[in-house]
């Protein structure tokens, strides 16, 4: 059987968690999905599910083979994307509409968008923030949208295109007037700076192993953007939990410095997604490349 296909099928029983459900999905019968599977579990020599009569569960080995899977079927998927889209004319004048926080446009996107506007030089940029219009969201007004989530939990069909941590920072005249914290514990004591969007009033961090460390303060300055955060920051008001990306200039600069550098958020990533609907444009799917090829290179 074809190992791309066998792939498909087991990607999808994987994220239905049923095979009827995975086969009208791919509009295939519900035996045909079943002897893919069979035959790529055959293969590999190990069992990708544990099956009963009321549900499907995946191995240990089903859930690390999907990771890979995934990451295959969505490149291959994004190659067909691709060739359709670079098909297509630039359009002179054309307008790229860009979804992102402007932290991330700050940080990210204007040190970098040089070297994009130099080869198009006709192309006119619009950011915009759901901040500016909350319906922003779905598939109308924008091209391109930016977010930096979790990884476990990025939008569907977006790509991968960068990786940041959260560091904690803060500005020397603030550690000269309230101390070095040595200990995690200590963090409680001092003046935290933390986003009111934020639903949790606890910092979830993780130190050099992996360990889980909770941080919170009865003193906290809350903050409607983290654009805020950071100015509060360096003018020596509290404790920031920022992404690298916005404190990597601050720190080499001395405007900054780094809190108990051994803790840090869990690992998140920056995407980039077109709308559901329709071939992205030409200009969209160079701009996507262009950001992800910088990143990679410059970080």
């Amino acid at each position: 059987m074809d190992r791309f296909s066998e792939m498909r099928a087991f990607a999808q029983v994987m994220e239905q968690r049923c095979f009827s459900s995975a086969a009208e999905t791919l509009g295939l019968s519900k035996g045909s999905v079943s002897k893919q599977v069979a035959s790529l579990e055959r293969r590999l020599g190990l069992s990708l599910f544990e099956r009963t009569t009321r549900q499907v569960t995946p191995t240990d080995e089903g859930r690390v083979y999907y990771d890979r899977a995934r990451q295959i079927l969505d490149e291959t998927a994004r190659a067909d994307l691709i060739a359709r889209a670079m098909k297509r004319a630039n359009s002179d004048g054309e307008t790229l509409r860009i979804l992102a926080e402007p932290e991330l446009v700050d940080h990210v996107v204007m040190p970098r968008i040089g070297g994009f506007l130099h080869s198009m030089s006709t192309v006119r940029l619009d950011f915009r923030s759901e901040d500016d219009d909350p319906d922003l969201d779905g598939n109308e007004g924008w091209d391109v949208a930016l977010a930096v989530t979790p990884a476990e939990r990025r939008p569907l069909a977006a790509r991968i295109i960068g990786a940041t941590r959260k560091t904690l920072v803060a500005s020397r005249d603030y550690l000269d007037q309230e101390g070095v914290p040595r200990e995690p514990s200590t963090l409680s004591l001092h003046r935290l700076l933390r986003c009111a969007g934020t639903p949790e009033r606890t910092w979830r961090l993780v130190d050099e192993d992996g360990a889980d460390v909770p941080i919170t303060s009865g003193r906290q300055l809350l903050f409607r953007d983290r654009r805020s955060q950071l100015a509060a920051c360096q003018a020596g008001l509290g404790i920031a939990l920022l992404p690298d990306y916005m404190v990597r200039e601050g720190l080499q600069k001395g405007r900054l410095v780094p809190v108990m550098p051994g803790l840090s958020s869990r690992r998140q990533v920056i995407s980039a997604r077109h709308p559901d609907e329709g071939t992205p444009s030409r200009t969209a799917v160079l701009f996507e490349e262009f950001l992800g090829q910088t990143l990679v290179h410059n970080g």
